[in-house]
């Protein structure tokens, strides 16, 4: 049974599509000619119908032989006995292969299936440990920073403490020299009046 354009496009990649062109003789890697997946599913079609009607038109070429059929003489089986028992056995034993065979298959699907899983979480496990690290950098740097601004902080403090004990210090020595001036102003020099002293 050939595939319809659409179960085409829908199995195969582009990629997929050209190669299947490609044995059928047909160079679908020209994408001005087939611009698309549709155009080359196309041409697939087409090409396989070309192929289908040359084999046609040449098995009507050939005369026709005459095949006398051998006949095979099949050992008749009752419904009873060892050897219905035994054909039904190898019936039975056939049925029970094709279903072993099968379930291979499908779990050698699943099995891929399972490692493709597998390649993307690891992937993203990946992705989610460089993310944590760069966070985690992030953090680190972020604390220095406000370390850093913290011991600025403390020195400033400590400079403004400074200042204050030498303004404290310049009031007092204003003081100082207020009461001086006080003494001269209403009393003189201490030198003209040694009693004031």
């Amino acid at each position: 049974m050939t595939e319809t354009i659409d179960e085409l496009i829908a199995e195969h990649s582009r990629k997929g599509l050209e190669e299947i062109a490609a044995e059928l003789g047909v160079d679908a890697s020209d994408t001005a000619k087939y611009p698309n997946k549709t155009s080359v599913a196309e041409a697939i079609v087409e090409a396989r119908e070309n192929v289908l009607r040359e084999a046609h038109e040449a098995s009507q070429e050939i005369p026709e032989v005459e095949v006398q059929a051998s006949v095979q003489s099949k050992l008749h089986i009752g419904e009873k006995g060892v050897f219905a028992k035994r054909a039904a056995m190898d019936e039975r034993a056939s049925t029970i292969q094709k279903g072993v065979s099968e379930m291979q298959k499908d779990i050698s699907g699943m099995q891929k299936s399972i490692g493709a899983q597998k390649r993307v979480n690891e992937g993203a496990f990946a992705n989610i440990g460089a993310g944590i690290n760069e966070l985690q950098s992030g953090i680190d740097r972020k604390a220095g920073e406000m370390q850093s601004g913290a011991s600025e902080m403390q020195s400033g403090v400590v400079e403004m403490q400074n200042a204050i004990l030498e303004l404290e210090k310049g009031i007092m020595e204003f003081r100082d020299e207020f009461g001086n001036y006080e003494k001269d102003f209403y009393y003189g020099s201490s030198s003209e009046y040694p009693y004031l002293r």
